[in-house]
């Protein structure tokens, strides 16, 4: 790997940057980069949101590097110090909506194991900056692994408003994943009924015995180890 000067003139850098020159891991190659540096130092700067590849936050330990893309690590800085939380890309913002993109890794909301670095605590962090009055309030989440656009109300009212018309508002739920293999056939629909236990664990069921989740997908492009695949959800449910 091969380390990218700074040049800033403070004594303290404020991103340090190294340029991929072999595949690996995000997390191995940040690892072999700063031998001094503990593991788990370099982990809480990945789940901070401190790490980019190519400029874009990136928190999986294995996302796979490519030959010549750019990995930077930024420095934590207070609260006090900052205009946003560390980790809230903020794509949108009026008087009534908040609207941010949630990298993959990051939880919307809290779980028993992580409370801090969700976007809502973030996103609460970042309106009560403003005012310790104000609030905001989930619309819909996105799923731990997956990144994509998260929208915030501001208030109540424009969160009812939502929710109560989201069938009609999101008419196009997609995403776009990437498989290891290419799936066979390279265009289809994926039908199952998913019944969930107490623990949030959902599994498929036999036909008629739970709720029907319905996914349609296409393989955009493909190679020998991976494929890129639009992914349609139609009934919004884990599938």
């Amino acid at each position: 790997m091969k380390r990218i000067a700074n040049h800033q003139k403070s004594k303290t850098p404020k991103e340090i940057s190294f340029t991929v020159e072999s595949p690996s891991e995000l997390l191995a190659f940040l690892t072999a980069s700063q031998p001094s540096k503990p593991k788990g130092k370099v982990k809480s700067e990945m789940e901070h949101g401190l790490v980019t590849v190519d400029g874009r936050t990136v928190t999986k330990y294995n996302y796979p590097l490519k030959a010549g893309q750019t990995v930077s690590i930024g420095v934590y800085v207070p609260k006090f110090e900052r205009d946003t939380p560390v980790g809230l890309d903020i794509i949108y913002e009026d008087d009534e909506l908040l609207v941010i993109n949630k990298p993959a890794g990051m939880l919307a909301i809290a779980n028993e194991k992580e409370r801090d670095m969700t976007a809502y605590h973030l996103a609460m962090e970042y309106v009560r900056g403003k005012n310790s009055h104000n609030r905001i309030f989930i619309v819909h989440r996105l799923d731990r692994d997956t990144s994509g656009v998260l929208i915030f109300a501001k208030n109540e009212v424009i969160k009812h408003a939502l929710q109560d018309n989201w069938e009609t508002a999101a008419k196009l739920r997609s995403y776009v994943a990437v498989t290891e293999g290419t799936p066979n056939p390279i265009e289809g629909r994926i039908e199952n009924f998913l019944r969930e236990t107490e623990s949030h664990l959902v599994y498929a069921a036999k036909m008629g015995d739970g709720k029907l989740a319905v996914t349609n997908y296409k393989v955009r492009k493909s190679n020998a180890d991976y494929a890129l695949v639009d992914v349609n959800i139609e009934t919004g449910r884990k599938n």
